[in-house]
């Protein structure tokens, strides 16, 4: 039999600091396709490269308008994961009409900002990278009572799923990081 999984630390899984599990209200998404190369070591990725010509997109919200989650799905031979992130949108034009509709078609990948700042290396984490997510399902309603013209749920597709929790994505400090998150969204 092959062991995919053998446990090999000991951790403390709580801390006297309070840890905010809610991330910010904004998110990068990347074209699946884009993606050219990634770097990733134990989890951790410290590098994404797009193709020539290609870049991320960011979202902006307002606070709580974003929302991340994996769910651990055990399967038949293997144990997989589901990847969520769902994106509340505030505002109502044609170009974010448009941009939902392409969304609908697409499959993207997510990073996510996280509100805790008690590790750097965990600030951001990357959703759907393995197989990219895709719109499960919009909501649009008129009548929402906190203003929410658009619910968006991008999740792993059931024949898609992840192989782990999200990644982190860290490179060498927190600064470092920031910057390598922030050249997705200028990169050309």
């Amino acid at each position: 039999m092959i062991n995919c999984g053998k446990i090999s630390a000991n951790l403390t899984l709580a801390s006297c600091a309070s840890v905010s599990t809610a991330v910010e209200p904004e998110v990068i998404l990347l074209n699946h396709s884009d993606i050219e190369e990634v770097t990733e070591a134990d989890g951790v990725i410290s590098a994404i490269v797009l193709q020539q010509g290609a870049s991320g997109y960011k979202y902006l919200t307002f606070n709580r308008g974003v929302e991340a989650n994996a769910t651990g799905n055990k399967g038949t031979y293997l144990t997989r994961f589901s990847h969520q992130v769902i994106i509340r949108v505030f505002a109502k034009s044609q170009d974010i009409k448009d941009q939902i509709n392409a969304l609908v078609n697409a499959r993207v990948v997510a990073v996510v900002k996280n509100v805790s700042n008690a590790d750097a290396e965990v600030k951001y984490e990357v959703y759907g990278i393995g197989n990219g997510l895709v719109v499960t399902d919009l909501q649009a309603t008129s009548t929402d009572a906190d203003g929410v013209v658009y619910a968006i749920t991008l999740a792993s597709d059931d024949n898609a799923l992840e192989a782990q929790l999200p990644a982190s994505f860290f490179t060498t400090s927190a600064e470092a990081t920031e910057a390598a998150v922030e050249a997705l969204v200028t990169a050309q």
